[in-house]
């Protein structure tokens, strides 16, 4: 089945090409695809033919989100629900990447999928909103919380 991968300069695209030998991944970086442009996406997606759409784009620098916080919800946010649709559309999954931040760190346990997040930042409550559409639309959203993504390589172009 083949697979379309967003934020393919970045470390979650890299990982992607060696774990699945077997299946097709059609990768694609900021410069070759707009998250935040519509009819872009839905073009894009659909013309891929894939049968699932990694999102591994997004606006990951989280102090400067304070400060940015239009352009961080715009990536974060209002970009996954574009994805959403655009997946729903072509008939295929969506498998968003998120982060632990949405939770506010005072657990004395490990947080379960069910637990209530507590966004405190901006980056924070940026990828909640997230993954609240990640999982509104008909695209079999799937999200995935990371509390950190690290590869191997030294250096990791954005």
């Amino acid at each position: 089945m083949k697979v379309l991968v967003l934020g393919g300069g970045g470390q979650v695209a890299r990982a992607w090409l060696p774990a699945c030998p077997r299946s097709p991944v059609l990768l694609k970086t900021r410069q070759e695809l707009d998250i935040t442009d519509e009819a872009a996406v839905t073009a894009a997606v659909a013309a891929s033919g894939a049968g699932w759409l990694v999102n591994g784009a997004g606006y990951t620098a989280v102090d400067l989100a304070e400060d940015q916080a239009a352009q961080a919800f715009e990536i974060n946010d209002t970009a996954v629900g574009l994805l959403a649709r655009a997946a729903s559309r072509a008939g295929c999954r969506l498998l968003h990447i998120s982060t632990d931040f949405v939770f506010d760190g005072n657990s004395t346990r490990a947080y379960r999928p069910g637990d209530e997040p507590n966004p405190l930042s901006v980056y924070a409550k940026s990828k909640l909103g997230g993954e609240r559409r990640a999982l509104a639309q008909d695209a079999g959203g799937i999200v995935l919380r990371t509390a950190w993504v690290y590869a191997a390589q030294d250096e990791i172009s954005f």
